[in-house]
């Protein structure tokens, strides 16, 4: 064992003596508490930085008094005993109700803050992965297949939480709202669609067709109104209908109006049909979530750590002294 020569020695001594620990009265206090850990042992009665009063304390300890009504020294020490480890008891048991709301609360915010990041930075590619999908009309194959893959990994990631399935489910609601304020879709539109509900989803070929059926009804509306139009810039000759045949009335625009609003209709259904299984997952991923989290908050009520022991160690002493002092308080009281 290495020994220290006369000299170090000195010199640690004259170090040691540069520091004669607090002076003032507020450093001397707080010095006191240096080792209290969560306030189970403290030496004090009472422990402000717990958040216990002398006031509360005091007016414990006139109720017990006043209640036992001790007679001699002997009763008085054995009543300030129970008051003393009553007091430290409670201590205990505030100190292991706090911990138990600080680990809760830990847990929920875990839950929340840090599953709303993950899905948040998955959001993000997605969109950027959405983005390339997009216009794709040129890219290679290979590329393609790379944007395809990538795209569909990030669409499971984000079906696999609650949050990232609500982000999904909102931008189908995006796409619903073009279909039924137009009643088509664009390019950009279906692939976005087909992106959220997935790339391999049966139901988008009926979006598919659906969408390119009011296409070519929209075209022939669109140039049957161009006809007219140009017609109605010339002057012609009106022709009579023939014999038993009715004159064209506003029926076929009446039609015309029908069939667009069956297409929109339709186009709806469709892609509510393609995005149902999406909504039913939803609803089947927020319930499967929320048992896991109460199981997590069941499971954190006892610590893996030794929390539990620390609290049970304190409680179990200041128990054990207060019936022994209530025990002899209560002996002398029937010897009386």
């Amino acid at each position: 064992m290495r020994k220290n020569s006369k000299k170090q020695t000195a010199a640690s001594r004259a170090n040691g003596a540069k520091s004669n620990g607090p002076t003032s009265a507020e450093g001397k206090n707080k010095s006191r508490r240096n080792a209290l850990k969560n306030g189970l042992f403290a030496k004090d009665l009472v422990v402000t930085a717990a958040g216990e009063s002398i006031e509360d304390f005091e007016s414990f300890k006139t109720s017990v008094w006043n209640s036992v009504k001790p007679d001699g020294a002997v009763e008085e020490m054995l009543t300030d005993d129970l008051v003393a480890n009553w007091w430290r008891r409670q201590r205990v048991r505030r100190a292991e109700s706090a911990e138990l709301k600080s680990r809760l609360e830990q847990l929920e915010i875990n839950n929340t803050y840090l599953r709303s990041d993950e899905i948040e930075s998955l959001k993000i590619r997605f969109y950027l992965l959405l983005e390339r999908y997009q216009a794709m009309t040129h890219t290679p194959a290979a590329d393609a297949k790379e944007i395809v893959t990538d795209l569909e990994n990030a669409r499971s990631r984000l079906a696999s939480t609650s949050l990232g399935l609500e982000f999904l489910v909102d931008r189908v609601n995006e796409v619903k709202l073009e279909a039924k304020s137009t009643g088509l879709l664009s390019d950009a539109s279906l692939g976005k669609l087909r992106a959220c509900v997935g790339l391999m989803n049966d139901s988008i070929l009926c979006c598919i067709g659906v969408n390119s059926a009011n296409k070519i009804r929209s075209a022939k509306a669109a140039e049957a109104a161009r006809a007219g139009q140009c017609d109605g810039g010339r002057q012609t000759k009106r022709v009579e209908p023939a014999e038993g045949k009715p004159e064209p009335s506003g029926g076929e625009k009446e039609t015309q109006d029908c069939n667009e609003a069956e297409g929109r209709i339709m186009l709806d259904f469709a892609i509510e049909s393609a995005a149902g299984p999406l909504r039913f997952r939803k609803k089947l991923v927020a319930s499967i979530e929320k048992w896991q989290d109460k199981t997590r908050s069941e499971a954190a009520v006892v610590p893996t750590d030794s929390t539990c022991d620390r609290f049970s160690r304190a409680e179990t002493a200041y128990d054990r002294r207060f019936y022994r002092a209530l025990a002899a308080l209560l002996t002398l009281k029937r010897e009386e």
